[in-house]
């Protein structure tokens, strides 16, 4: 532990050093939605968060860790972040976007997904207060839900096509995707 510590003060990241170590933060993106969250931060070079969203259909939670290897006002980052929607019905926002009173899809009946982000960022602030954007790829996981039912709903009876799904199956996204926010630090 020792040797530790001389490695780190001999780097400059000073393990006792004036910076605050927790804080809040808050952040939109895509597809993290809202997120609100505690942050820790060990040294001064890593940030760690864990916190709850929203992403317009239902809550979730999120936590990342953040690389910041500047000691200066403005300095990129590199961070990670691993984040779960619980499943929730997404037709209520589907009539809202469509503008279709009317519609209602079996298929978005249960929607949710896991997803894990990597992004490089940009953040101005260091001590009390720092804003950001983060921008990079997002790998999303989820399995589409109730096709059987979405496909017979869709079937206007003037086709001899059945589709029979015997499981539920997974569908795997990557995307672009970037968030947008600050910490405040206590």
């Amino acid at each position: 532990m020792g040797a530790l510590m001389v490695v780190l003060a001999a780097t400059g990241v000073a393990t006792a050093d004036s910076l605050p170590k927790v804080g809040v933060m808050a952040d939109v993106g895509l597809p993290d939605g809202g997120t609100a969250a505690l942050v820790f931060r060990p040294v001064s070079l890593v940030r760690l968060s864990g916190g709850v969203s929203h992403n317009g259909i239902g809550p979730g939670v999120r936590a990342g860790v953040t690389l910041i290897p500047l000691s200066s006002w403005i300095t990129p980052t590199l961070s990670a972040t691993y984040g779960h929607y619980f499943e929730r019905d997404a037709n209520p926002v589907a009539r809202m976007l469509s503008g279709d009173g009317e519609l209602s899809s079996p298929a978005l009946e249960h929607v949710g997904y896991d997803y894990g982000d990597a992004h490089l960022g940009l953040e101005l602030g260091r001590k009390r207060v720092t804003f950001y954007l983060h921008a990079g790829v997002t790998r999303v996981q989820t399995h589409a839900r109730d096709l059987d039912a979405a496909a017979a709903a869709g079937a206007d009876g003037s086709s001899d096509v059945t589709v029979t799904f015997t499981q539920d199956p997974s569908v795997t996204l990557t995307t672009l995707s970037a968030r947008l926010g600050f910490v405040v630090y206590l």
